[in-house]
């Protein structure tokens, strides 16, 4: 089916839109081009290549990507596909290496993405340059306090326009180091779920949920507490249990909406107020920043920030989530979690507990998730599924400033906002 912008209008509207957005394969493709070819994509960290030759495969939308730091220290992207027969270039997840071969018929490509030899050259005929044959660079890269992001069109608005108000979320993590930087943990946690890649955004910033989905892990983690009493526990319990705070208490948090379809909320995990920073952590941050700035950094209390449409963040625990749409209804999730420089390990340690309570496969909390898109995405595939309805709290919310707009905590306002933006892009057939 070819979608005119008119029949793209007609599957969104205000409050609702057709469950044809989740299972249409005709409109997934026009996802991968309108929007994940356009938009500034999350795809890693910078200290995850931190040597010359050092490497690391990923996706930014439905193109395999190579990021790659080169023999001068500069760190490139490029289409994960060998010039010569379009096969993919490296298989391995990282590694580090001067030149990589092409498994197919053996051409050397460098780290700067040039085209080194291949073997037999002259059965190629005279007009073959090798200077011809580099490696695809992805259009535009660029970073934001050491987060790369990469985009598949030269065409549109800066990165730091892109990330608005949603770049404080960064500034939060990584202000959080003593040593005023971040590093990325090297091996990532992967999974994947049968649904949409737009089921996860739309459910991450859903405080109404919360209660009722994850009920079950809310009683586990009340008993599990109980348990250990004086023990040392982990802030990662006080996150769970903060899933069972009374509808009320959730619609009295501030949740943000930005541009090109961010949002963020205020106020769900309180482990902080629960179990403290250790006090080590606070008198390094505290000599870095001075007492009044660290207390400032130290008193943000931010649920995932969601970086429509590549990614979470969570900067008090440390953690990256970047979605990668595998199909209409298959998406994969890698998570990585950071170590703060700087910081006393216990912060790790804390990160890392959080980190295999929300985004391990075998997270009690992420499972519930998952079984719920795995049967959104069974039943709106039927050709006779009514609207979905997200016309919860549809009020005008606070414009604070130019680039945000703050709604109740139980509003889908961010939901609303996430299929604005995905109109704009999709209904724009010009190439950006």
């Amino acid at each position: 089916m070819t979608y005119t912008p008119e029949a793209l209008a007609a599957l969104v509207g205000d409050s609702q839109f057709d469950p044809r957005v989740y299972g249409d394969e005709a409109l997934f493709r026009l996802e991968m081009a309108r929007i994940f070819d356009r938009s500034w994509l999350l795809v890693g960290h910078e200290s995850l290549v931190k040597q010359p030759g050092s490497f690391y495969a990923t996706r930014a939308g439905s193109h395999p990507i190579l990021v790659w730091r080169d023999g001068q220290g500069t760190v490139r992207a490029f289409l994960n596909r060998c010039t010569h027969r379009g096969t993919r270039l490296c298989s391995l997840d990282r590694g580090v290496a001067g030149s990589l071969v092409c498994p197919y018929h053996g051409w050397v490509f460098a780290a700067d993405g040039a085209l080194k030899s291949v073997p037999a050259p002259e059965e190629y005929g005279s007009d073959f340059r090798l200077g011809d044959w580099g490696l695809a660079p992805v259009a535009a890269l660029d970073f934001y306090r050491g987060f790369l992001f990469v985009r598949h069109t030269k065409q549109g608005p800066g990165l730091r326009e892109f990330l608005g108000d949603a770049a404080s979320s960064i500034d939060d993590l990584v202000d959080r180091a003593p040593d005023g930087e971040v590093e990325a943990c090297a091996i990532p946690l992967r999974h994947r779920y049968k649904g949409n890649w737009k089921l996860g955004f739309e459910n991450l910033n859903d405080a109404h949920h919360a209660r009722v989905a994850h009920a079950a892990t809310v009683r586990a983690a009340t008993r599990v507490t109980a348990e250990l009493a004086e023990k040392a526990t982990h802030a990662s319990l006080g996150v769970m249990k903060a899933n069972g705070m009374p509808i009320r208490q959730f619609s009295q948090l501030d949740l943000v909406t930005a541009k090109f379809g961010h949002s963020y909320l205020f106020g769900f995990i309180d482990g902080q107020k629960k179990q403290p920073f250790p006090q080590d952590y606070v008198d390094r941050l505290s000599r870095a920043r001075g007492a009044e700035e660290a207390a400032r950094i130290l008193s943000v209390n931010r649920h995932l920030t969601l970086l429509y449409p590549s990614a979470t963040l969570q900067g008090r625990f440390q953690t990256m989530r970047l979605i990668h749409p595998l199909g209409p209804d298959l998406t994969e999730i890698v998570g990585y979690i950071f170590r703060l420089k700087g910081a006393p390990d216990r912060m790790y340690e804390e990160a890392l507990h959080y980190f295999h309570v929300s985004i391990s496969p075998f997270s009690p909390v992420a499972t519930d998730d998952f079984e719920l898109y795995e049967g959104a995405q069974e039943l709106n595939a039927s050709s006779s599924a009514g609207p979905i309805v997200v016309s919860r709290l549809h009020e005008p919310g606070k414009a604070s400033n130019a680039e945000r707009v703050v709604h109740r905590g139980t509003s889908e306002a961010f939901i609303r906002n996430q299929y604005a933006t995905w109109l704009s892009y999709m209904c724009d057939e010009a190439s950006r």
